[in-house]
């Protein structure tokens, strides 16, 4: 059985399916789990007009849900624009459920 709110972290439901106890699962680890079946995600950077610039891009590696590695030409649109502004949001999603993120971007062009 489906939270009507899954949008709240705190929130644990323990109903009875089939006479055996289930806990949903926090936001946390429902973002967890999807962001690793999740193989492109869409990440939005602001470009010099100050508009959001949204992109889809394969993911490369996560750990939990707070760091996502993706690559791009050092010379990309995307490059200049966390360059200048490195204020990013992503979103993925998986069976009709998403998640939206906010956060910084860290270019690493060094890697090794």
């Amino acid at each position: 059985m489906e939270s009507m709110l899954p949008w709240y972290s705190d929130i644990i439901s323990i109903s009875s399916l089939n006479n055996t106890p289930y806990i949903l699962p926090t936001l946390k680890e429902k973002a967890e789990t999807m962001l690793q079946h999740s193989e492109t995600i869409t990440v939005t950077s602001i470009n010099k007009d100050g508009y959001p610039r949204p992109v889809y891009m394969s993911k490369i590696y996560s750990e939990g849900f707070s760091t996502v590695w993706l690559a791009t030409g050092k010379d990309s649109v995307k490059v200049r624009d966390f360059s200048a502004n490195p204020k990013a949001g992503i979103c993925f999603q998986e069976n009709g459920n998403s998640v939206a993120l906010t956060g910084n971007i860290k270019i690493i062009t060094n890697i090794g």
